[in-house]
């Protein structure tokens, strides 16, 4: 059976058999993403037309960061966008009405597409060598610095003693070869290509000192706007958490997919770990980065993460 028909097969599966009647009149939705690799499920609606089904007529902007698009999303120039949950959790405790509407990507313990790694031949093996040494991070105040300055903590150093600098993923590797940096912070597909290298090797996946499991991005919208369109937020969730569905079960299906958005060459997306989305929003999934985020003072305390979630959304 081919990938197409395969997917086709799917759908239908999951309740998206293509209706026999004429369609009625869409709703137009502007939304903001991002080409990574974790958008997989949104991209697969667009190409399927599986928005146009649940009754939208999404208008999509491509952004070149989740910070981009979730001030796209706060600056009214979309009704939803993708954003990683920590600038999620931010914009909220700053007393912004952003909402979550549906899940992005999702780390799990046992794929750990995001690490910490040093040198090959580095003597480093804990928190407390890292003081005083140097870790390259993609953001100074996100996700991985902040679950960097958490594992520094669990393994008996002071973060506060680590210095961090910012720089892009794809310089990484050459900066710990060359003696630059003692650590860095890379996620899929960097990491791969780092490990592959033979200049590094895994000192530890620090978002285990965030949780277990959390998600890593999320479809954000404006409070306000929701309590006037909530039948829209749902209907768009409710898209994104059948597509993911079947992109979590059909990786290798969707790689051609990923690769001409992302850019990617295949080879590399069929090397590194799968990147899976979210299939349902919880709670659970988002609480473990507020708590770590007001522990190391990110944002002023923690808050029920309940408060983020769409009500009646999958």
């Amino acid at each position: 059976m081919s990938s197409r028909a395969a997917f086709l097969g799917g759908l239908t599966a999951l309740g998206w058999a293509r209706p026999a009647f004429a369609q009625a009149a869409l709703t137009a939705l502007r939304v903001a993403h991002v080409a990574v690799a974790d958008a997989v499920p949104f991209e697969y609606a667009m190409q399927q037309g599986l928005f146009a089904q649940a009754g939208l007529d999404v208008q999509a902007d491509l952004l070149a960061s989740g910070s981009a698009a979730a001030t796209a999303v706060v600056g009214g120039a979309v009704e939803i966008g993708s954003s990683n949950l920590f600038t999620a959790v931010l914009a909220r405790a700053k007393g912004l009405p952003v909402v979550i509407v549906a899940p992005g990507g999702r780390y799990e313990e046992d794929v750990p597409t995001s690490q910490l790694l040093v040198a090959a031949d580095s003597t480093i093996k804990s928190g407390k060598d890292l003081e005083g040494k140097t870790v390259a991070v993609a953001g100074l105040n996100d996700m991985s610095s902040l679950s960097v300055r958490a594992w520094v903590t669990q393994t008996g150093g002071d973060p506060a003693l680590v210095k961090y600098i910012e720089t892009p993923m794809s310089t990484m590797t050459g900066m710990i070869k060359g003696g630059r940096v003692d650590a860095i912070f890379v996620s899929e597909p960097a990491l791969q290509n780092a490990l592959a290298s033979g200049s590094a090797r895994v000192l530890a996946t620090t978002y285990m000192a965030i949780g277990k499991h959390f998600f890593t991005s999320v479809w954000i919208a404006m409070g306000p706007w929701l309590a006037q369109h909530h039948d829209l937020g749902v209907k768009f969730a409710g898209v994104i958490h059948r597509a993911t569905l079947y992109t979590n079960a059909h990786y290798q299906d969707v790689i051609p997919l990923i690769s001409s958005y992302t850019k990617l060459p295949l080879d590399a997306l069929r090397s590194m770990h799968q990147i899976k989305g979210g299939p349902t929003l919880v709670a659970e999934d988002i609480q473990p980065m507020i708590d770590v985020a007001a522990k190391y003072h990110a944002i002023p305390s923690a808050f029920p993460a309940r408060e983020m979630i769409l009500p009646g959304v999958p």
